[in-house]
């Protein structure tokens, strides 16, 4: 179905350029807005000039053959390693996928491999990919290195180390969400996990210890509620399921690190080195498609969803490369799987602000690009690639590959790692800004981006762009235009990713504070992760860090709010969301704060907008929460002086 670029205002042919527009017929902008124009037109340049560019169908379709071949030879090692009954975490593969393309050595490895001698033990390797992350400069390799030591995880970067942590807390066995105040799920719980403690470690004489505290638990978890007194540990005063399996898991931890630390290690590094292998495999698959035509992708619409159906028509030996047609890539009997037959969807409406999001791209590259700079000849190839008829489908093709791969082939597989908070969010934080200040979400992507007033950042800064991204977060926050207006940033829960996002922050408020700059953040981070604990380098959780800085003027209190689905972007009609339990800490420099109470109501209006209306929500003792949002907003500090907090507030 081709698609129809507005004809020109003025004569011509149907496909020929519109005419350009003077720079004095743009609308007026704010100094920080210009900043951001800059900011862009410089990520699109970067962008049209590397080995990326322009994104092919055919490429796209294989790195997402090689991230499923992945999640394949993920599952294989786990059960080779940790036995058939171990199931890994949900979605544990997305989290370090997703860890494993944000880390910033994912630039710097073109720049720094080859520049030192590997050390006994580990091989260099290749460059980088914008989906697969870096490849690892160095290397573990188990020819020479009989015996893995536990700091040589990471190496591998957070990433890997990420789910060395996941994986070691999930074992032996993956328990179901239950909230603390919840008896009967918690009693569930220890039951679960002690029996599958006792019956790991019910033959081993060092682990007598723990095989008695594990009997302990299941006879208390089994007894009734009312006239259990028994607890795990005499000393130790543990009255709730809660406490109890909290306790149980931190004694057995000692012996559970010890069986299984060095074969989840084992698992890791070579997960790392896979994907390191498929780097250079994409690579390889760009140079043989260089300088030949691309393959077109196609796209049929379904009357009965409203929806687009993009798919790539195979052809000769590209069967093998992306559509699934050999035994490798058939769907397992367990269903975890798709088959890569590379066939996405999209709603009518996403696919309209997309298409519209690429005509804008054309006349601002245009616009903002000088005619006597070096950058208005790549703006040129962007201007011309973005008006070929067959680009919207092309490119959305690529867009919607790109993140069907990051956030997994099941059918809602990957929707909270690409959540986002309701647009009545957005609409409330504006409030804190002056009109025309900048409003940048920094953790989006064009398909779930806010738009209007709201910039956005994403993680594919050579794709993303051409649909208005200004790139990756952790990367245009270091630039000194980008400190002014207010950046929403909820990043993916997932440790690494968080602790970059949160050492960027205070980075840039101390830049702001030290240029006068009025910068605000309102920063959403979860209360605690699975597995973390050991992750956080200066002792204290990314969240723990934000709420400690003297920027920190006001926080929500912890409450589960509600998120807007990551798939949401497959249908028109509203796809009901989720909630999960967080914060919302907003940080200011000086010159953005402003009174107290004027912050404090805003904030409110925030809550107000964000709760979710239709649910009686609970609170952290299981008692139901007030309609009054006076009690969710905590005050924090200002200035250099600490505001009390009353004593209803968390």
């Amino acid at each position: 179905m081709p698609y129809e670029l507005p004809a020109p205002e003025s004569g011509g042919q149907p496909n020929a350029p519109p005419p350009k527009r003077r720079r004095s017929e743009r609308a007026p902008v704010s100094v920080g807005e210009e900043a951001l124009d800059r900011l862009w037109l410089r990520v699109v340049c970067q962008a049209a000039q590397s080995s990326n560019f322009p994104p092919r169908p055919e490429v796209e379709l294989f790195r997402r053959s090689q991230v499923l071949r992945l999640r394949r030879f993920y599952a294989s090692r786990i059960s080779e390693e940790l036995g058939c009954a171990i199931v890994p975490p949900r979605e544990s593969f997305n989290r370090w996928l997703l860890g494993r393309a944000n880390r910033r050595e994912t630039q710097k490895a073109a720049r720094s491999v080859g520049k030192d001698k590997p050390k006994d033990g580990f091989v260099e390797q290749g460059q980088g990919d914008p989906l697969l992350g870096s490849a690892s400069s160095r290397h573990f390799d188990p020819h020479v290195a009989n015996k893995i030591e536990d700091d040589e995880v990471g190496h591998m970067g957070s990433a890997a180390a990420g789910l060395r942590s996941e994986l070691l807390a999930a074992l032996p066995v993956q328990l179901p969400y239950a909230e603390t105040w919840d008896d009967a799920g918690q009693c569930a719980n220890l039951r679960q996990y002690a029996t599958a403690v006792l019956a790991l470690f019910e033959n081993d004489p060092p682990a007598s210890e723990v095989c008695a505290l594990c009997a302990a638990a299941i006879e208390w978890a089994s007894s009734d509620e009312a006239t259990a007194v028994a607890s795990l540990d005499p000393s130790l005063e543990a009255f709730s399921a809660a406490e109890r399996l909290e306790n149980l898991r931190c004694r057995s931890a000692p012996a559970m690190h010890k069986r299984f630390a060095c074969a989840v290690s084992r698992v890791c590094l070579d997960l790392e080195q896979a994907a390191d292998e498929a780097v250079l495999a994409v690579r390889t698959c760009q140079s043989e498609v260089s300088g030949t035509c691309s393959r077109k992708a196609s796209a049929a619409f379904d009357m009965k969803r409203g929806a687009y159906l993009f798919s790539l028509p195979c052809d000769g030996e590209a069967d093998g490369d992306g559509s699934g047609s050999d035994d490798e890539n058939e769907e397992p009997q367990d269903g975890r799987f798709m088959e890569d037959r590379g066939e996405f969807i999209i709603s009518a409406g996403r696919f309209e602000l997309l298409a519209k999001a690429l005509r804008r791209t054309v006349r601002r590259v245009e616009d903002l690009a000088p005619s006597d700079d070096k950058s208005a000849e790549t703006a040129s190839a962007v201007a011309k690639l973005l008006r070929a008829p067959e680009a919207p489908w092309d490119l959305v093709f690529c867009l919607l590959c790109r993140y069907d791969a990051l956030c997994g082939p099941g059918n809602k597989e990957g929707g909270g790692l690409h959540a986002a908070a309701p647009s009545l969010v957005f609409d409330s934080l504006v409030e804190f800004v002056d009109a025309g200040a900048p409003c940048v979400e920094c953790f989006a992507s064009p398909l779930n981006c806010q738009g209007g007033r709201w910039r956005y950042c994403s993680l594919f800064q050579d794709l993303d762009v051409f649909f208005g991204s200004l790139g990756s977060f952790l990367d245009i926050v270091s630039q000194p235009e980008a400190t002014v207006g207010i950046f929403e940033l909820n990043p993916p829960f997932i440790p690494g990713v968080m602790m970059q996002a949160a050492e960027e922050v205070l980075n840039a408020m101390d830049c702001a504070q030290a240029t006068g700059s009025s910068l605000q953040f309102a920063v959403i981070l979860p209360l605690a992760v699975p597995g973390s604990s050991d992750l956080w380098p200066h002792g204290a959780s990314p969240l723990e860090r934000l709420l400690d800085s003297p920027f920190a003027r006001a926080a929500t209190r912890s409450r589960r709010w509600l998120f807007q689905h990551g798939m949401s972007f497959r249908t028109d009609k509203k796809w009901p969301p989720f909630t999960a339990r967080t914060r919302c800490v907003l940080l200011q420099s000086d010159a953005a704060a402003g009174s107290l109470p004027s912050t404090l109501r805003t904030l409110r209006n925030v809550c107000e907008a964000w709760r979710d209306p239709s649910e009686a929500v609970l609170d952290s003792g299981g008692e139901v929460d007030s309609d009054d949002t006076d009690s969710v907003v905590e005050a924090l500090h200002c200035g250099k002086e600490l505001v009390p907090v009353q004593s209803q507030d968390v």
